[in-house]
């Protein structure tokens, strides 16, 4: 196609391409979608595993919580990066080990909070 220097054609030199920013908008929208579903599935698998292979009744005469904490424990267990280590390897004596051990260091700093 022939460009004509001295007849004006309708286009606008170095103009936006405003059909490809709305669909950048639209990706960046749309992918953190996909992020957050992918976070709260891992969520809800880690307390899957510890509803199907701890009993109920561990987090409140064991590890000596407050039925109201349990929910609050659990996503403290949950943020540490060792838990993931727990899916793969679905041990209950690994996992009761795990809570423990994150139950001293939750007693902690609910105590620091408190100060």
């Amino acid at each position: 196609m022939q460009k004509y220097t001295g007849v004006y054609d309708g286009t606008i030199p170095n103009g936006m391409d405003f059909g490809r920013m709305g669909k950048g908008v639209f990706n960046l929208f749309k992918n953190d979608k996909k992020e957050e579903l992918k976070k709260k599935t891992e969520e809800t698998v880690f307390r899957k595993l510890v509803a199907a292979s701890i009993p109920s009744t561990f987090f409140t005469k064991d590890l000596k919580l407050a039925p109201e904490e349990v929910g609050l424990f659990l996503d403290f267990c949950d943020a540490d990066p060792r838990s993931k280590n727990l899916l793969e390897n679905n041990n209950v004596l690994t996992t009761m080990d795990f809570l423990y051990a994150k139950n001293e260091m939750f007693k902690k700093m609910k105590v620091e909070s408190k100060n």
